[in-house]
Order: structure tokens, then sequence, then C-alpha cells
């Protein structure tokens, strides 16, 4: 039996893999525009998914090498920006995502048993009797003794 014609544009076989030096080439350029402060808006414009963005890091050295410089420009840009602002909260919710030697930090933080965990607690002195505020200057006063004040 005889093969129908192909259509145009259609492929037939394997499908195409993907070119990473050009994606990276692509990622690095949108990366360096001053307005380009979220990755995963690469991701919107790619019409990708993150996992599938995550997937090409795995699969490509130079891919995941742009990757990781765009990061680097991206943290960069949204720190400085909310430096401008004068609010960091924006940047301080994800910035450990673009700054590899803060995230490392903060698990050394978490990994290290001998660092207190602090909650701070609001209370309003006029509702406290005098034994809850004797209790509360002795916990005070244990929890700098642990941490070593």
């Amino acid at each position: 039996m005889p093969r129908k014609p192909k259509k145009p544009g259609s492929r037939t076989g394997r499908p195409p893999r993907n070119d990473y030096l050009k994606e990276s080439s692509d990622l690095l350029t949108w990366a360096s525009k001053d307005d380009s402060i979220i990755l995963r808006a690469w991701c919107i414009d790619r019409k990708i998914s993150q996992e599938e963005l995550m997937s090409w890091t795995q699969e490509s050295e130079i891919f995941a090498k742009a990757y990781r410089q765009a990061k680097t420009w991206i943290g960069v840009r949204r720190e400085q920006l909310a430096l401008k602002q004068g609010n960091g909260a924006p940047y301080s919710r994800y910035a450990a995502v673009y700054d590899k030697v803060l995230k490392e930090h903060e698990a050394e933080i978490r990994a290290d048993s001998t660092v207190a965990q602090t909650q701070i607690v609001l209370v309003d002195k006029g509702s406290l009797d005098r034994a809850e505020i004797q209790t509360a200057s002795k916990i005070k006063a244990k929890t700098k003794e642990a941490i070593g004040e």
C-alpha cells in the first residue's frame, strides 16, 4: 500500500531533541533584560512547565550552567530592586532560590543542633500578674544562657 503524502509542516518518526545550546542562549538573553526578575516567567514565554525546565538542567550541563547564571543575574536584580524600594519582603521570601550561598548557609543553621529555636510572642504586660512576669524573666534568662549571651 503506498504511503500517504505528508502534509506541509508535519513530521513523522522520533520527536526532535531539544537544542540545549539555543535554549541556553535564549535563557541568558532573556535573563539579561532589566525586567526579567521572575525565572518562571521564562517558562511561560517558552510554553514549558517548571518541571520541564528542571529536567533540562539534568539532561544538559550546558543548559544547567546557563540556568545557574540566569539565577545569579535575576537574584542580584531582585535584591537591588528590594533595596531601592525599601521593602525586602518579596526578595526575602525567594532569596534562597536565587542565592546558593544563602541557601547553603540557612541549611547549615537548620542542621546545627546548638542553635536555639526562638519564638517571639508579644504580650501586653498589663494583662500579666507578678508570677507570670517572674516566669517570663526566668525563661528569658535560660534562653540567653542557652545561646551564650
